[in-house]
């Protein structure tokens, strides 16, 4: 069932795009210098981080555990 929705989404966006050549030709224009222009800096550009060990990973666990970290960077946040 989410398979045929998300076909029918597709066949559906594929339509819209379609029907829009110029809005399309935009967006793809966009994504394509967007993508290139990070390939190029991120292969040209090696900066190793120089404080590696602090660096701090940050998982998400739901949306409790979200506010709780809003709280501890927002002063004056309180979580309800």
């Amino acid at each position: 069932m989410a398979f045929d929705d998300s076909r029918r989404d597709l066949i559906l966006a594929a339509r819209m795009l379609r029907k829009t050549p110029a809005f399309t030709a935009v967006a793809l224009l966009t994504l394509a210098l967007a993508t290139g222009g990070n390939a190029a800096i991120c292969s040209c550009v090696h900066c190793p981080c120089p404080k590696a060990d602090r660096l701090l990973r940050i998982r998400y666990g739901g949306f409790p555990a979200l506010l709780r970290f809003l709280g501890c960077l927002i002063p004056g946040f309180r979580v309800p």
